[in-house]
């Protein structure tokens, strides 16, 4: 989820320092971040991770059951809405809530049916060393940090653009992921808290999984680390299905990867991934 760049006829004050403290803070990192790995050999020399050494047919038999696991949950939740005496309030208002569970509940039950079943598969650890979680905290909040200067920046001019675009004539869509949307229009504060506990706990779970622990780990053992990296973050933004998202998500993919790669240890994504959302939350609530 994204919130960097929305056009808003104003912000406040407060979230201007705010937002100006992170960029400034982000600036500082990054600067470290970029020092490190200035000398290419460096970033080449940087292996804490093991590719996912699979052929291309278990692999795509893994992300298939994946996704059907998801559709068929979201498809008996979806009926389970439609069943008569259920009231159309109470689905309007807990439709994104239950779909969002059934899809991580189908990719986290899925994974586990698997390494399960076929543990050969899973050779190559997902967590190259272990991590401590303070260690790990302070590794993603550091890039983070350093990630924010240019999601948001990209963000505002990405934004901007497709704001004239619009303003020339063609049919864009300026409008955000459906969470967004339904926690800034959701009546009931259940439901509110429900959504958030998805996005700050669920979705980075599972969307790290997924796309850094399968997918970029599979690409980087077929491509190597730039084209898997690269690829990697264009399905991650792709899927969100939100275009003035695309950028923001697409910038932040790399940097998650790039975060996995440091430290060998899918902990650091993760962490990163909740603390953007938590911070996109704070925004959504922030401009509402």
């Amino acid at each position: 989820m994204t919130e960097f760049g929305i056009i808003e006829s104003k912000i406040p004050t407060w979230l201007q320092v705010y937002l100006w403290l992170l960029i400034g803070c982000g600036v500082f990192c990054l600067v470290i971040l970029y020092h490190k790995f200035r000398n290419s050999t460096h970033w080449k020399s940087t292996n804490n991770l093991s590719g996912w050494s699979i052929p291309w047919t278990d692999f795509g038999l893994i992300i298939w059951l994946i996704f059907f696991s998801v559709f068929i949950l979201q498809l008996i939740l979806s009926l389970l809405l439609r069943m008569p005496g259920i009231d159309e309030s109470f689905t309007q208002t807990w439709h994104t809530v239950f779909t969002g569970l059934a899809m991580q509940l189908g990719i986290i039950s899925s994974y586990a049916y698997i390494r399960k079943t076929q543990p050969e598969l899973f050779l190559d650890k997902i967590n190259f060393k272990p991590l401590p979680l303070f260690p790990a905290a302070a590794i993603a909040c550091f890039i983070f940090l350093a990630s924010f200067p240019t999601i948001a920046l990209t963000s505002y001019f990405w934004q901007n653009l497709l704001f004239v675009l619009q303003e020339l004539g063609l049919d864009i869509s300026l409008n955000p992921q459906d969470i967004v949307l339904s926690m800034k229009n959701a009546p009931s504060f259940p439901a509110i808290i429900s959504m958030i506990l998805l996005a700050i706990v669920g979705a980075p779970i599972v969307e790290e999984l997924v796309f850094r622990g399968l997918l970029y780990r599979f690409l980087k053992f077929r491509m190597g680390k730039t084209p898997a990296i690269l690829i990697s973050a264009g399905v991650f933004a792709s899927i969100h299905s939100t275009l003035p998202g695309f950028f923001p998500l697409l910038i932040l993919g790399v940097f998650l990867c790039i975060s996995y790669e440091i430290s060998g240890n899918l902990k650091v994504p993760i962490l990163i991934h909740a603390i953007f959302n938590l911070n996109s939350v704070f925004l959504i609530f922030s401009l509402k």
